[in-house]
């Protein structure tokens, strides 16, 4: 018993087989093939492989059907001379299927007959060794006549025969039976059949005159009788036609036949002969000179070859040349030299076996049936898909020509795998022939191709050409961008497989049974060792996953069966839609403008190409200079030398014709450049144009409804992939630095950035802060060491809020500055913590904050007897909380020279004068009497007063609830400012996170006026939320307005608020509206039972009110965060509720 081989030890086709010398130099072409027992006969210029004996057997495998024919033959032969009535029947029929090797049958049978010594080893083509050896002793003293009679070479009227024996007159013959006779006994045979009337035929005693000329046994082939029985019905002969005659002669040479030996009948009947009538009078007859069908008349000749039918199945004995199960060892034979060895086989077929039943569920049923085992042990080197599709599907194809029209495609495959010597990607270590090898590359593929595409009408020739192959350089078809994508990663050319396999698979005329399964391709294309999923992904992309390797004509979505149309998928037509090259750039620009770089605080500079166009300011903090590719692209981070980047980093001006000075705030400036990515990133907006092209103008793309439905998606796909693409083509940021050596120009850091799930500019942010380069609003205050050591910078004593954020800007060493907030924290800290010099003075409200200890040292070292308290305008560092960016707030580097630089004042406590020195205040004595304004009571103090109250009767304001101790007192109160409302709102769209931020930092700041106004502490005033609202535009308004009515029941204090929905969407000639009022869980209800308007409008928008009640804080607007998408841009306005706090509603004055 043969040991299982392992993997290594299994050879490839390159090792294990020899081709014969014909396929490798690509000799094998159709006059090679195309057998001809007539030509074999009687031609000039036969082919060594028909005309010589021994290279014909050679190359002849010897089947059941040969075998048997040649058995029958010889067995008669064999009886005649031996004297004895043999057991065979006469007439033989090769009756044909698959492989046909009918000719070749008979072709086998004249040389048995001519040539039977020049046949290598006769008892390889006989039944049994004592035929073989029977036959061999008679071929020194005995021989065989032969006759040829092919239907289409003679027409039914006078001619004379191809073949001339010397020496004699030749006649004319019209009839089948005279150009037997002639053949076999020459011109004295054809006047023993032709006595009379030579279109009578003869019967049975003159056929035994006829063959009693010799004592030589012969052997007669007929072919095409049906062809030439449909012409003889137009040649009248007495009161019938010649076909009658024919017919009758055909049943006397039957009947001699099977009574006598020493005549044997060969004749072949194609298995479609009495089927396809009316291809009979397609073909060329060739000693035709001038038209007869003309004078057929097709039911009689119908009749007259249904009555030959007849005759023929009473009479022959009938073989198949070529069974099912021969075929393979047919093709494999005829183009190889040797065989392989049983182990081989069986170890191959084991191998294959085992790897389709691992993972049977990939596969089709077949593959790991306990019968495929010995199916592929019985192709090799064939998969048995080739030997299927061959003999089952494309044999039914008029123009394949069955045998012939297989080996035609299997020589060039054979011939290109052994050229390639296994080295090509597509024939690199292999052990099988598969369908694939079948390509169109090779000239004679291609032309049988493109044969069969006109036999089942189906014209595959642009799916040829822009799917599976073409010769133009500039024109790659879909298939090898997908095989360079797998190519590179080190695996076969999934593509060409995967097409090349389906093109087969599709050739099959009407819509009955074509093309094929995913399962079928793995089974067709897979071999151990490889991935499965790969073929998985190379045939999603091939159906329309990769924009790059779709196929134009290549159907099957949906997990339908893979096959090739002649009507254009969706990816050609969105590949031949060829968008203008403007619109390609504006989506380009809409897509990184709007969805990568939408909704940022920063001020962005597009595409900047001069200085001054990027204004030399600090007002507006984070200036993103944004280079669109047009402008610069690169691969290298030293690329930017000498570009508009260094240019504008460098230099500013204030006009395109002013003067170029230095930028001062070059640390206020971030770069961002697009890469060599970019590129991927047009030709997705390419493709994105092409689609919006489609979907404009669908008549001119031919595309049915189905195909239509298909291009929102495609659409969305586009964008999607779109924005990705063009977030990660920005990759490269560049931004202010001390110069070191390994920078790419003085000055300028480079950082790359990669972007995951958010936006582009939130990604530029995310990793400039990650690397300490950027200051945010999240950032907490810096210490005072941190503001003296980068920031001051004072000429003088002090310097203003606005300057310190000035010298950020200037200095290279600090963070950028994107959000005032830290520098207002910083500031307020410097301030406030106790170990820290700083001070501050508000020249707007008169007002500074110092360190009292500091105050009281000064005094005490002029003399001065006054106290902290008694400054009028100055409070405790540490009580300072709100610091604005502005010119009239100051910072001083110490309470001593805040004191000597601006003017303290003092106020008496008694009678409230204020005094502007100290020796004043020293010296100032009031007399005073307080009348209390609720009792007659009078006080010399105000102290004392103080002490008093309350007194008597209380007055109440309605508004704000505050108590005043007089009528006169609530009087100059009123108007009352309370409760008041302050609204924050967005620009412009914002993410939810940046609205919010933009917001709450809006009302803050008013509120903190409000404060200063009414010289109010921070938890005096209550915040409340009192309504806000949700504006939301573009494609998907409705779908997101849907999701934020179905989070808000969700959320605690808004179950119950009221809400109104406005919606509006336009359409070219109309629009839609939509109203809701109620409550937020009424507010869900409603939308999730409201169908979303159809269609696609032009442009819609849905804007959502919130009247939120008193006990939802502004602090909770984090809620938003929670009921409305991450990435989505909204526009947003809040209004808040100002009210004094319960226990703090104390008289305030303006």
């Amino acid at each position: 018993m043969t040991q299982p081989m392992g993997e290594t030890d299994i050879p490839t086709l390159q090792d294990a087989w020899d081709p014969r010398e014909d396929v490798l130099q690509g000799k094998i072409r159709d006059e090679s093939l195309a057998a001809d027992a007539h030509e074999v006969a009687y031609g000039d210029n036969v082919p060594d492989v028909y005309d010589d004996t021994e290279t014909f057997f050679d190359l002849t495998y010897p089947t059941s059907g040969v075998t048997g024919v040649i058995e029958a033959v010889a067995q008669r032969v064999i009886a005649h001379y031996r004297g004895e009535f043999p057991e065979e029947n006469g007439t033989i029929t090769l009756d044909t299927s698959f492989g046909g090797g009918k000719t070749h049958s008979q072709v086998a049978a004249y040389h048995l007959a001519e040539h039977s010594d020049e046949i290598p080893d006769l008892t390889r083509y006989t039944q049994s060794d004592e035929t073989a050896h029977e036959y061999r002793a008679l071929e020194n003293n005995k021989s065989v006549l032969t006759s040829v009679f092919v239907g289409t070479k003679y027409a039914p009227k006078p001619v004379k025969p191809k073949q001339v024996r010397q020496g004699e007159h030749t006649p004319e013959i019209q009839t089948i039976w005279g150009h037997i006779a002639y053949q076999l006994y020459g011109v004295e045979g054809y006047q023993v059949v032709s006595s009379g009337n030579n279109l009578v035929a003869p019967g049975e005693q003159l056929l035994s005159n006829l063959f009693s000329l010799s004592d030589e046994a012969a052997v007669i082939i007929m072919d095409e009788i049906a062809a030439h029985l449909s012409h003889a019905t137009a040649v009248s002969v007495n009161d019938g036609n010649l076909a009658e005659q024919t017919l009758n002669f055909l049943m006397a040479l039957f009947n001699y036949a099977s009574n006598n030996s020493d005549v044997t009948v060969i004749m072949s009947v194609a298995a479609d002969a009495f089927e396809d009538f009316a291809t009979i009078f397609e073909r060329d007859l060739s000693y035709d000179d001038e038209v007869m069908d003309a004078d057929v008349s097709i039911p009689i000749a119908k009749e007259t070859i249904q009555e030959f039918q007849n005759i023929e199945e009473r009479v022959a004995n009938k073989i198949t040349p070529v069974e099912d199960s021969n075929v393979a060892d047919v093709l494999r034979n005829r183009l190889f030299k040797n065989n392989i060895e049983t182990g081989l086989r069986e170890d191959i077929a084991q191998r294959y076996y085992d790897f389709y039943d691992a993972d049977s569920s990939s596969f089709p049923d077949e593959a790991s049936q306990p019968e495929a085992r010995e199916r592929i042990e019985q192709t090799y080197p064939f998969h048995p898909t080739v030997v299927d599709t061959l003999t089952k599907q494309i044999d039914a194809v008029p123009s394949f020509q069955k045998a012939r029209g297989a080996l035609k495609l299997l020589a060039p495959a054979v011939m290109r795998l052994w050229t390639d010597e296994g080295q090509g990607p597509l024939t690199a270590d292999r052990e099988l022939i598969r369908l694939y090898d079948l390509h169109p590359q090779d000239e004679r593929t291609s032309k049988m191709l493109k044969s069969i595409f006109g036999d089942i009408e189906m014209d595959f020739e642009p799916a040829v050409k822009d799917d599976i192959y073409n010769t133009d350089p500039n024109d790659t078809p879909n298939a090898l961008y997908e095989d360079k994508y797998w190519i590179n990663r080190g695996q076969p050319p999934l593509g060409t497989r995967v097409v090349t396999t389906t093109i087969w698979k599709s050739l099959v005329k009407g819509a009955g049974s074509k093309g094929t399964s995913r399962d079928y391709i793995r089974y067709a294309s897979a071999k151990p060792g490889e991935t499965i999923d790969h073929y998985n992904s190379a045939i999603g992309n091939l159906l329309g996953e990769s924009d790059e390797s779709a196929c134009f004509y290549l159907h099957g979505e949906n997990n339908q069966q893979l096959k090739f149309k002649t009507i254009v998928t969706v990816e050609k037509a969105i590949n031949q839609a060829n968008p203008r090259t403007s619109r390609v750039d504006n989506l380009l620009d809409e897509t990184l403008y709007n969805a990568a770089l939408g909704g940022s605080s920063m001020t962005i500079y597009e595409n900047p190409q001069a200085v001054h166009e990027v204004d030399d300011t600090i007002e507006t903090l984070g200036q993103l200079v944004v280079v669109e590719p047009s402008t610069l692209t690169i691969s290298e981070p030293d690329d930017i030398t000498e570009t508009v980047v260094t240019k504008i980093y460098e230099r500013s001006a204030s006009s395109k014709h002013g003067n170029k000075k230095p930028r001062t705030y070059k640390n206020n400036l971030i770069f961002l450049v697009p890469g060599i990515r970019i590129s991927r990133a047009r030709s997705k907006a390419g493709r994105l144009a092409s689609v919006r092209v489609v979907q404009d103008n669908p008549d001119d793309f031919g595309l049915q409804d189905a195909q239509l439905d298909e291009l929102p998606t495609k659409r969305d796909e586009a964008r999607g992939d779109l924005e990705n693409l063009v977030k990660n083509a920005y990759s490269h940021v560049y931004i202010p630095s001390n110069p070191s050596p390994d920078q790419p120009h003085e000055g300028l850091a480079h950082y790359n950035i990669t972007v995951t799930d958010s936006t582009l500019i939130n990604a530029v942010i995310a990793k400039l802060e990650d690397s300490g380069e950027v200051i945010t609003n999240n950032e907490p205050a810096y210490s005072p060491n941190w503001l003296e050591n980068n920031l001051w910078m004072a000429v003088g004593d002090s310097m203003t809020t606005v300057e310190l954020k000035q010298q950020i800007g200037k200095q290279r060493s600090a963070e950028i500055l994107l959000d005032p907030r830290p520098l207002q924290k910083t500031i307020r800290r410097a301030i406030r913590e106790s170990d820290s010099k700083f001070a501050y003075w508000n020249h707007h409200h008169e007002r500074g904050y110092v360190d009292p200890s500091a105050f009281e040292e000064i005094f005490d070292e002029r003399n001065e007897a006054v106290t902290f308290d008694e400054a009028h305008n100055l409070v405790a560092a540490e009580e300072l909380e709100d610091v604005g960016i502005d010119s009239s707030e100051e910072v001083y580097e110490s309470t001593k020279t805040l004191i000597e630089s601006v003017a303290v004042t003092w106020q008496c406590s008694d009678c409230g004068d204020y005094l502007d020195s100290t020796r004043e205040y020293a010296e100032h004595s009031c007399q005073i009497e307080i009348e209390c304004g609720q009792c007659p009571d009078t006080f010399s103090t105000q102290q004392e007063y103080e002490q008093h109250l309350p007194c008597g009767t209380n007055y109440d304001c309605s508004n704000c609830g505050r108590t005043f101790n007089t009528e006169e007192s609530l009087t100059e109160h009123q108007p009352c400012p309370w409760p008041q409302t302050v609204v924050g709102k967005t620009d412009s769209p914002a993410v939810v996170t940046e609205a919010v931020d933009t917001i709450t930092a809006e009302i803050e700041d008013k509120v903190t006026q409000i404060k200063h106004n009414f010289n109010s502490s921070t938890h005096e005033i209550k915040q409340s939320l009192d309504g806000l609202t949700l504006k939301l535009q573009g494609d998907d308004a409705w779908k997101k307005g849907e999701w934020i009515a179905k989070q808000m029941p969700e959320q605690d204090g808004l179950q119950n608020v009221a809400v109104e929905l406005e919606y509006e969407a336009r359409y070219d000639d109309s629009h839609v509206e939509t109203h809701f009022d109620g409550t937020g869980k009424m507010f869900a209800d409603t939308l999730k039972h409201t169908n979303k308007p159809s269609g696609s409008p032009d442009d819609q928008y849905i804007e959502i009110l919130i009247k939120a009640d008193t006990s939802l804080e502004l602090n909770r607007l984090d809620i938003l965060e929670d009921i409305i998408p991450g990435a989505t841009t909204i526009e947003m306005s809040v209004r808040t509720a100002l009210e004094l706090t319960e226990d703090e509603k104390q008289e305030m004055t303006p």
